[in-house]
């Protein structure tokens, strides 16, 4: 497999009634075709347990250049398929996340198949020494947490700049409380305050999603 230095993320839903389409169009038609395109390592879905919006994709990329390729192109924007056109016209809450790698987690992307909880994290932090700060700070709590969390660290560009992106995997299942002890109180600014800082899930990281796997079988 080739190595994962960069990860593009979209997080949508789609409004009442299109629960079924959308997963239809996103199983059958959409992850396999960007699958399918050179330099995507692999995509999954995932379905948001806290948070907003539902429904996480994640595609980890060779690089970040691959979304600025002819074979992304042709897929792409206008060239998007009219189901594509249709579904994603109608969804609500869209996210789109583009970011290079950073950190010293492997270059590997998660495998759903022994994820169980996923953690998506948005810290406000552009490049320089607090970002640095941050990534060790980080690091080093997921290599002391009990549950052994494997990490992924990204530097948002393009219109994701100024913002490191965290991706906890865990083994286990996991709640929003626990996930919020490790990583949930880190101040936007830099390193956090500590596991008494904030109130609420996810306080100090501006962005704090909770997801398990999404299967075709699910309902």
């Amino acid at each position: 497999m080739d190595d994962a230095n960069a990860l593009m993320m979209a997080m949508m839903e789609p409004p009442a009634g299109m629960e079924d389409e959308f997963n239809d169009w996103y199983d059958m038609e959409h992850l396999p075709e960007r699958n399918a395109i050179p330099g995507f390592v692999a995509g999954h879905r995932w379905r948001c347990l806290h948070g907003h919006p539902r429904w996480l994709a994640t595609y980890f990329l060779s690089h970040v250049g691959v979304l600025h390729e002819p074979a992304y192109a042709k897929v792409g924007y206008d060239n998007a398929s009219p189901w594509t056109k249709r579904v994603t016209a109608r969804t609500i809450g869209r996210l789109r996340v583009v970011g290079e790698r950073i950190g010293s987690a492997p270059h590997i992307a998660f495998d759903p198949n022994v994820t169980a909880r996923l953690l998506a994290a948005r810290y406000a932090v552009a490049p320089g020494a607090r970002e640095a700060e941050l990534v060790t700070a980080l690091e080093n709590i997921a290599a002391a947490a009990p549950m052994q969390p494997s990490l992924r660290l990204f530097r948002g560009v393009e219109a994701s700049a100024g913002n490191v992106w965290l991706l906890a995997g865990f083994p286990g299942a996991v709640d929003t409380g626990t996930a919020t002890a490790l990583f949930g109180h880190m101040a936007s600014a830099g390193v956090g305050a500590g596991a008494g800082a904030g109130a609420g899930a996810g306080a100090g990281a501006a962005h704090f999603n909770l997801y398990m796997p999404h299967w075709k079988t699910q309902g």
